[in-house]
């Protein structure tokens, strides 16, 4: 959902998106909502979020901020991380 008054801001539901951490790991990013920033090329995910990863992390956030250009995530919530074998 964009707002044409803000054309750098986009408001997402449903995210399911994939992105490559490094040659032979990537990371499944799913949660209800979050909002991007086209123009900071960052997302701020703020409901049911889930990481998993191709080597077998996983973690659980309430929410979480993501700058893919810098390649850093931040919370200031609990996290619910666990590997799998």
């Amino acid at each position: 959902i964009q707002d044409v008054t803000k054309q750098g801001i986009i408001n997402l539901e449903g995210i399911d998106a994939k992105l490559p951490i490094s040659t032979d790991n990537v990371a499944a990013i799913n949660a209800s909502h979050g909002t991007y920033n086209r123009d900071g090329n960052t997302m701020s995910l703020t409901s049911d979020v889930t990481i998993t990863t191709t080597d077998g992390l996983a973690a659980k956030f309430k929410s979480v901020f993501l700058d893919m250009g810098k390649g850093t995530m931040k919370t200031n919530d609990p996290v619910d991380v666990s590997r799998g074998g």
